[in-house]
């Protein structure tokens, strides 16, 4: 047992009569706190010692070490005392550099554990070239120098040493140029160029230029096809052409590819990607494209049922879902397809045993199947069953005493990096534990990410909350909308996080780009002050409800290309149209290029019914979203 979890016990023994009682704790952490940010260099705070039975005394310490640490002793000690805690991993790092800065290889050897920071790495096999490990540390830097990605500075000095050594090898410096060309590395590519013998260069320089220039692929038939890779060459070229001109790249491969040493895994790849890129563009040859697949992986087994629903040939439908394998066959979608496609060859009886088969699953396929079964839909509600007394004394653990007082102190940036780092130790029972503790605290969102790791998916108020209802109820009023389809969308975009924020920007629980909030609030006469502004749940929901109404009014009132302008963007969707034509919604939702905006369809729409039915409403049916799609 750590001193950590022992200072921890007799906190928790403490707290009935605490000395000192919990709300001036709390301000005093807050207070040394942010003296320790104004004067990182200050002395370690004596005020600081009457913390040590607080839960968040490790983050105080870890604050003030990491500002100092020429503090060895300190350091060390820490990192033993706190050892079960974020802040012993995330001063480890912190001290690692400090060590690799100063060179001091001997002590950063001795507390180094594996991690997957890829400087920490580098710097870890330099410490042990130069510490009698020479053969052991060059193989692992030959391992970490094959990579697509450009590699931290602290690589180099490791790298320059393999480069120099009998480790090194003409396959590897391939091995990395061919990645950095397959992950858009050019730059990278360019630069392993000057590592090559001038005949390798050569080629490499023709690679890169079709790689550029897709259409140079074109001039393979003077190629000198006895050259080693050039056939790989030529493959890569033809796959790029078929992105802009998928027809002339048909008609070079066709014409040409006899004359290279291409393995049937090549042969195989092109064959799908020019089937994709018909696929994509709605090309009903493109069933027959996919079909040439000698060896098909999953994806492109998918895809060929998608071919042959834009040609309309439900025999073709049949046979490529015949040809999924065993774990996609079961899958609601394809079951789906496949009761689908029995309807429309005329097999009345086998397709409604599948349709109601189906209709006891919880997905948008599931309810469709129920509406044509003439079924009611199912939600299969299996509410957690949790032992009271295994809850309370989970909700003990110094661990969670640490993020439910981030979340009192509202540092809910730290509380949730220290529930990632919590759910990292727990086995799938104690992780079912945290869910409910979770829903308990009304941190929604992580409750339901949380029950998704134990893949638990049964309990609906678990995974569907009911949360801002005054607002969303509000909005729905306002647009005309039903709660249902805002619940389904905030459910998609957010899982309830009114601060949540994208890698490109979009905020609060609608994910509204700060650039359409703003276009919304001035179009409804609304107070704008900053991005900010939607961060409240208020706010956001009522602009996001407006922009989703404007998406239903543009689409004539088509639910599902409305989800769908939501997603990807009207002017995408409006490309879309035209490019399909008129078609059933469920092809045209299939068959979209978009992989994201397939699942973000079906997932909003599917959540949509889960909605209706928790909160008792009948005014949507699934088959309400499936109305035709009309030509552009």
């Amino acid at each position: 047992m750590t001193r950590f979890v022992l200072v921890l016990w007799f906190f928790m023994v403490s707290l009935a009569g605490a000395s000192v009682p919990l709300d001036e704790q709390r301000a005093s952490f807050l207070n040394i706190s942010k003296n320790l940010t104004t004067q990182p260099q200050a002395p370690w705070p004596d005020a600081a010692e009457a913390l040590k039975n607080y839960p968040l005394y490790p983050f105080l310490r870890y604050q003030w070490l990491k500002q100092n640490l020429n503090q060895n002793q300190a350091v060390e000690r820490f990192l033993t005392d706190y050892s079960d805690t974020l802040y012993s991993a995330l001063l480890r790092r912190d001290y690692l550099f400090y060590l690799a800065e100063q060179t001091r290889w001997p002590e950063f050897i001795k507390i180094y554990k594996p991690t997957s920071n890829r400087a920490l790495v580098c710097h870890y096999q330099w410490a042990r070239l130069n510490s009698g490990y020479r053969d052991s540390a060059l193989q692992e830097a030959k391992k970490l120098w094959v990579t697509s990605e450009t590699t931290p500075q602290a690589c180099d000095s490791l790298f320059e040493g393999l480069i120099h050594s009998d480790y090194f090898s003409k396959e590897a410096l391939w091995e990395r140029f061919e990645l950095s060309i397959k992950k858009n590395r050019t730059t990278l590519a360019s630069q392993l160029m000057v590592l090559m013998a001038e005949p390798d260069q050569a080629k490499a320089s023709l690679w890169l230029k079709v790689y550029n220039d897709p259409s140079s692929v074109t001039g393979a038939i003077n190629w000198d096809n006895s050259i080693v890779g050039m056939e790989k060459i030529f493959a890569q070229g033809v796959v790029r052409l078929a992105d802009s001109d998928v027809d002339k790249a048909i008609e070079v491969w066709d014409s040409t590819n006899s004359r290279f040493a291409l393995t049937p895994e090549s042969k195989d790849y092109v064959e799908g990607r020019l089937g994709l890129a018909l696929t994509f563009k709605k090309n009903p040859a493109s069933f027959s494209r996919l079909s040439r697949v000698v060896t098909p992986d999953s994806s492109i087994r998918e895809w060929k049922v998608r071919a042959a629903l834009i040609e309309r040939n439900w025999q073709h439908v049949l046979n490529a879902l015949d040809s999924l394998d065993a774990q996609q066959i079961n899958l609601p979608r394809w079951q789906y397809w496949r009761a689908r496609t029995l309807e429309a060859l005329g097999q009345v009886d086998n397709s409604r045993r599948l349709y109601q088969t189906l209709a006891k699953d919880r997905s948008l396929f599931g309810f469709l199947a129920a509406e044509k079964s003439g079924l009611k839909p199912e939600l299969n509600d299996r509410p957690l069953l949790l032992d009271p007394a295994e809850l309370t004394a989970f909700q003990t653990k110094p661990d969670l005493l640490i993020v439910s007082e981030l979340r009192a102190i509202n540092q809910r940036s730290e509380a949730g990096q220290y529930w990632q780092y919590l759910l990292s130790k727990l086995d799938k029972q104690q992780i079912l534990l945290a869910a409910k503790t979770a829903q308990q605290w009304g941190w929604h969102h992580n409750a339901v990410t949380t029950l998704a790791r134990a893949e638990y998916w049964d309990d609906l108020n678990l995974r569907f909350p009911l949360d801002f209802m005054a607002d969303v109820n509000q909005a729905a009023v306002t647009y005309q909308l039903e709660p249902s389809l805002i619940l389904g969308l905030i459910r998609r975009e957010s899982i309830f996080d009114p601060e949540a924020l994208s890698p490109a920007g979009a905020r609060g629980l609608m994910q509204l780009m700060p650039a359409t909030g703003k276009q919304m609030a001035l179009a409804l006469n609304s107070p704008w002050e900053s991005v900010d502004d939607l961060l409240k749940p208020e706010v956001n929901i009522r602009l996001g409800a407006h922009y989703f109404k404007q998406m239903l009014d543009r689409f004539n009132g088509h639910f599902m290309l409305a989800v769908a302008a939501y997603n990807a963007g009207p002017s995408k969707v409006d490309a879309w149209l035209l490019n399909s034509g008129a078609m059933p919604a469920d092809i045209w939702m299939e068959t979209l290029s978009y992989k994201e905006t397939r699942e973000y369809i079906s997932a909003v729409l599917g959540y949509a019914i889960i909605y209706q039915l928790k909160l008792n409403r009948e005014e949507l049916k699934a088959s309400q979203f499936m109305r035709d799609v009309s030509a552009k």
